[in-house]
């Protein structure tokens, strides 16, 4: 794990993570159109409809290069006490990842007709999760 102990490894795992879920949501927020028929009366799904995900990938990145701006700017490498931390939190993640996708494919299957909400609600609640732990890793081990 010699790679951990540059802190620009942690800046491209929260950039490439948050680059995927932001194309996920900024993306489908021009075909909302096509499954609006799979959407509740929830303010959720009024959201989506409203074309307002985009707002929420736009936020993602923002997020994240504050985030990343945070990571890069540190110019120590890790030592290890600080290599475990960052190991913990990626499994923390990991785990919790493992942990959603199959409660998420049970909500799937008891209410298939908010599909589309409970996607996009699990997929930020995931997001928000991962940088909740990874900034109060880079917090807790901030020293220039």
């Amino acid at each position: 794990m010699r790679w951990l102990k540059n802190p620009m490894v942690n800046a491209i795992y929260v950039a490439l993570i948050t680059a995927i879920y932001a194309a996920i949501f900024i993306v489908s927020s021009e075909f909302v159109m096509s499954y609006s028929n799979l959407l509740s009366e929830s303010w959720w799904a009024s959201f989506i409809i409203s074309r307002n995900m985009k707002f929420v990938g736009v936020g993602m990145i923002s997020v994240s290069i504050i985030v990343d701006i945070l990571s890069a700017i540190r110019r120590k490498r890790y030592d290890e006490y600080q290599i475990v931390l960052l190991e913990k939190v990626f499994l923390f993640n990991g785990v919790f990842t493992a942990v959603l996708f199959p409660f998420s494919l049970t909500v799937l299957i008891l209410a298939p007709v908010y599909f589309v909400e409970t996607i996009f609600a699990l997929i930020f609640f995931q997001w928000v999760v991962m940088m909740i732990t990874e900034l109060w890793y880079l917090i807790t081990n901030y020293k220039i």
